[in-house]
């Protein structure tokens, strides 16, 4: 699922920032 995958990386972005 690629939606998904682009959850997590936003949430990784988020918490990264």
């Amino acid at each position: 699922v690629m939606i998904l995958s682009n959850i997590r990386i936003k949430k990784s972005f988020l918490f990264n920032l």
